[in-house]
């Protein structure tokens, strides 16, 4: 049995550095608060956020804007959300439980 190693999903704090990140050097609106976007995005990783913002860029300069805007991330949420279905959340697999033997009573 291959050993798995459970990853959880970035924190508000991390969720926060990454809309941060990503961000970055991009040309974007002042007015993005990048708090409620992180609330916003319980249980996104990394890759959903960067895509996030990626997409909102590729909307943003799709249709003529100058700048990444707080309505483009929002549309382009809500579009990742309506992909994602019920919940509009990523699904993570829960932590596996470590007080559960396998199937084979621990031999290999």
């Amino acid at each position: 049995m291959d050993k798995r190693i459970f990853i959880p999903p970035p924190d508000y704090e991390a969720r926060r550095a990454l809309f941060r990140l990503e961000l970055g050097d991009r040309p974007h609106s002042e007015k993005i608060n990048v708090e409620k976007l992180a609330q916003d995005t319980d249980n996104y990783t990394s890759a959903d956020i960067a895509e996030i913002v990626n997409d909102a860029g590729r909307d943003a300069a799709d249709s003529g804007r100058p700048e990444i805007d707080v309505e483009t991330l929002v549309a382009v949420m809500a579009r990742k959300s309506a992909m994602l279905g019920a919940g509009g959340k990523p699904a993570i697999a829960p932590a596996p439980d470590a007080t559960k033997t396998d199937d084979h009573g621990g031999h290999h």
